[in-house]
């Protein structure tokens, strides 16, 4: 990893295109590699060797093998490469700036949804996407695009949102009443029941409401089951989507789009 670091720093006079940006850079690599320690003595006296922008150069490329890599694994990465100790905020940080170096800055990338719907729509007018963000703060909320959905976190409010948006698509989605009746069956609280139940007999109309006319809920809706289960309701489907996708999930919001669109393309 550090060849070519001891070459770095040859000569007196030597320029150095980048500035004095390229300059500290090389410096502190040359100085790891031939192993001594320095300090800037007007503007940077408390400088690291192996500071955060170093970090960043060293890990640009194991980065963009491994988007998911942890600090700690750097940590001991670096110490076992360079035998050097450096602390989870270098670390960290460091990582951020590689990450920025590969894929651009987060809140460009949020900024970019807004033309990334308009040519979603214009090259396929049947496609629905929805952006909602706080009015106040122009903050991102929540996306749905065709049948899923980015949010901050899984709650009941999250859920009407894509249930609301999933339920507004086109044709292809007409066999769903057994989605719908699998909704208020997993239901956890009463108003979310209600919610769905709205909903299952609304899209079932009077075939759906003939049939739970006699149909206790008690008997096959969790809210409501007062015994102990002793099946499993699970989540399967969706935990096997989550980890599909699981790679993507450090990227910037719109590499994340288009990495499902290729995955789900392949």
């Amino acid at each position: 990893m550090t060849k070519g670091w001891e070459s770095y720093i040859h000569s007196e006079g030597q320029k150095f295109e980048g500035g004095v940006v390229e300059f500290r850079d090389k410096l502190r690599k040359y100085a790891i590699e031939i192993g001594f320690s320095y300090e800037f003595v007007r503007n940077d006296k408390k400088s690291k060797m192996m500071g955060s922008k170093v970090v960043k150069s060293i890990m640009v490329d194991k980065i963009r093998a491994n988007l998911n890599k942890k600090a700690i694994d750097i940590a001991d990465e670096i110490k076992s490469d360079y035998g050097l100790d450096v602390t989870y905020r270098t670390i960290w940080y460091g990582t951020e700036l590689a990450k920025i170096a590969l894929h651009g800055d987060e809140a460009n990338s949020y900024a970019q949804l807004f033309w990334f719907s308009e040519c979603v729509m214009k090259s396929n007018p049947d496609s629905k996407i929805v952006i909602e963000f706080q009015r106040e703060t122009h903050r991102f909320q929540r996306l749905y695009l065709v049948a899923y959905a980015i949010v901050d976190s899984e709650n009941e409010s999250n859920w009407r949102f894509f249930l609301r948006n999933w339920l507004k698509t086109g044709s292809y989605l007409k066999d769903q009443i057994p989605y719908l009746f699998m909704c208020c069956a997993y239901s956890r609280t009463p108003e979310m029941y209600e919610f769905n139940m709205e909903i299952l007999r609304s899209e079932g109309s009077d075939i759906v409401a003939q049939f739970l006319e006699d149909l206790p809920k008690e008997n096959w809706c969790m809210t409501y089951f007062n015994g102990e289960r002793f099946g499993e309701m699970t989540n399967n489907l969706a935990e096997s989507f989550n980890n599909w996708v699981l790679p993507l999930k450090s990227l910037p919001i719109l590499d994340i789009n288009d990495g499902i669109r290729m995955k789900s393309m392949a």
